[in-house]
């Protein structure tokens, strides 16, 4: 619904045209038909009142889009080449943007030389805030950040950046700054200095945390008012106070090789109840967790992270998933840390932390490495003792040939020495022969 300058206000009906209620309480019926070919769009999806006092009408399922001729008191198609269009605004330029399944459209309203800027998605909401920012809202691209002068997206907003529901249904601005976007789980209120999300749920006090297309308006006294499945929720946004209580984080549930805590395995508890160190052999290594914090006015707004030091190489976002399990970890000596936020997506500084050792298998502990040890060295004494045997047996083995040689060379240098001794007396003898024969013969 809007209304126009004389109080006249118009109604878009999903499958029965436009109807306008006069001041006096008279209602007026229009049809939606085009010109060109005759056929009649029944369901109106947005009618708006812009600047410049024309009112506009999109439709859907081969719709037009549709100007009002007050001359002539009816509808007339606008430009044909323009359908289903789900969104229609104008900006603080006076230039009128609208959206269809996958672009924004620059509507060219004197030469209809329209320009379309690919967004991906269905352009649900469009909205130009006080600085200037451009923002659109699509069915399941998130909330988007448009410069017009480049024509591009500068910034895409997405459940990964905090929003609650990358389906956008509505856009509207507080006193403050601050959008409250409506979406298909939640309602989210974002600050676009510091780019943060505040999302509440059904749990907050919503009609419920669906809301419905083109259900959404700021009244004169500041109030928002967003309607959905079950009615309509309206508030102050400055009496909406941020939540900064942080719920204790506590370990619900912890299963050892599927098999709950028993006091047969080793482990300790501080003061408070809470597991600070675990013990488990290597065979046994498999455990589950289960934990929560104790946030019971909004419990499914609480997100949760996990960390095993020495295991994961980072943080594991889990939502509000509160259940972790690992599986055959190896021996050793492990930290792990769970932290949660609040109610308000702030994340809570006190972690729990709990120690868990890993032990060996009997191959692999330090008396198993000791035993190897000392066998290895029980071993390098036996080798290097029998190399020493070897050693000296060989040792033994040249000397005694060395000496067979020295015996054999002192035996042959005797014989010849007895040889020459011979040699020498045969000599002597036979001249002493010579001699005696010499003397007989001059005598």
């Amino acid at each position: 619904m809007t209304q126009d300058g004389e109080g006249n206000i118009w109604m878009a009906t999903f499958g029965g045209g436009v109807t306008r209620l006069g001041p006096g309480g008279k209602a007026d019926h229009f049809r939606l038909i085009n010109q060109g070919d005759g056929f009649e769009n029944k369901i109106a999806i947005r009618i708006y009142y812009d600047s410049k006092k024309n009112l506009w009408v999109t439709t859907y399922e081969t719709g037009h889009l549709y100007l009002y001729n007050k001359q002539l008191n009816r509808f007339e198609t606008f430009d044909e080449s323009l359908g289903d269009l789900m969104s229609i605004k104008e900006d603080q330029a006076g230039v009128l943007w609208a959206g269809n399944a996958q672009s924004l459209i620059r509507i060219d309203q004197l030469n209809k030389q329209h320009q379309y800027y690919e967004i991906g998605k269905t352009v649900r909401a469009i909205y130009e805030d006080r600085q200037g920012r451009f923002w659109v809202g699509s069915e399941g691209g998130g909330l988007v950040l448009f410069d017009r002068k480049t024509g591009k997206i500068a910034k895409r907003y997405s459940e990964d950046e905090g929003l609650s529901s990358n389906t956008v249904m509505n856009i509207l601005e507080d006193s403050t700054g601050n959008l409250w976007i409506s979406t298909a789980n939640g309602l989210n209120k974002f600050n676009p200095q510091s780019a943060k999300f505040n999302r509440f749920y059904e749990s907050d006090g919503l009609q419920s945390s669906q809301f419905s297309y083109r259900a959404a308006i700021q009244l004169r006294s500041g109030e928002l008012a967003f309607g959905g499945n079950n009615g309509f929720n309206i508030f102050y946004p400055q009496r909406i106070r941020p939540r900064t209580f942080f719920p204790r984080l506590v370990i619900t549930s912890l299963r050892v090789n599927n098999k709950d805590l028993s006091p047969d395995l080793d482990y300790e508890m501080n003061g408070s109840g809470d597991i600070t160190r675990l013990t488990v052999p290597y065979n046994e290594a498999l455990l589950s967790l289960q934990f929560a914090a104790l946030e019971y006015s909004a419990p499914n707004k609480i997100q949760y992270a996990y960390y095993l030091e020495g295991w994961d190489k980072d943080w594991n976002m889990t939502g509000n998933t509160r259940t972790v399990t690992y599986n055959n970890i190896r021996e050793g000596t492990y930290t792990l840390r769970i932290k949660s936020t609040n109610a308000e997506g702030a994340w809570n500084t006190v972690e729990k932390v709990m120690t868990i050792k890993v032990l060996p298998p009997w191959f692999r502990t330090w008396w198993a490495y000791l035993l190897y040890l000392s066998a290895a060295a029980a071993m390098a004494i036996l080798y290097i003792r029998y190399k020493t045997r070897q050693a000296k047996m060989k040792y033994e083995l040249q000397l005694s040939q060395v000496n067979a040689e020295m015996r054999k060379a002192e035996l042959e240098s005797e014989r010849m020495e007895k040889e020459v001794q011979k040699a020498e007396l045969q000599k002597h003898m036979q001249n002493t022969k010579k001699k005696k024969r010499k003397e007989r013969l001059s005598g």
